[in-house]
């Protein structure tokens, strides 16, 4: 397994909401509050996702971004998830799930298990959804 015959735009979500909120209601809060978020990755995971593509997921622990998703909820944003589940999405389309992509994951959690990788987000950006 190669990732970056599958590496995409690295991006975390921090709502996939349906209700939308201003766009320029969220940047005037973050001139006050936007700051550089500090994050853990723990670990990787394959998830199925829409369509069943396969994408895979480097895990975040972050107090802040937790905060910052908490911020969008009360401004008005609906989580369309049954969980928030910090996550950097780093490769889509990589298919089912297999040996090969399952032996990469394990190589690479055992790394993070021992050493937890310091990354920190410092940007914002907005899209719309899609199906």
């Amino acid at each position: 397994f190669q990732i970056n015959e599958f590496f995409t735009d690295p991006h975390l979500t921090l709502i996939w909401s349906k209700p939308v909120i201003s766009r320029h209601e969220i940047q005037s809060i973050c001139e006050h509050k936007c700051r550089r978020y500090a994050a853990h990755a723990t670990g990787i995971e394959y998830w199925e996702g829409h369509g069943k593509v396969g994408y895979i997921v480097l895990n975040i622990k972050s107090p802040d971004i937790e905060a910052f998703h908490e911020l969008l909820i009360k401004l008005g944003a609906d989580h369309s998830h049954n969980s928030y589940e910090p996550h950097v999405t780093i490769a889509s389309g990589v298919g089912a799930l297999n040996p090969e992509i399952r032996n990469w994951i394990a190589s690479v959690n055992e790394k993070l298990k021992n050493r937890p990788l310091p990354i920190s987000f410092g940007s914002l950006s907005f899209s719309d959804l899609y199906d």
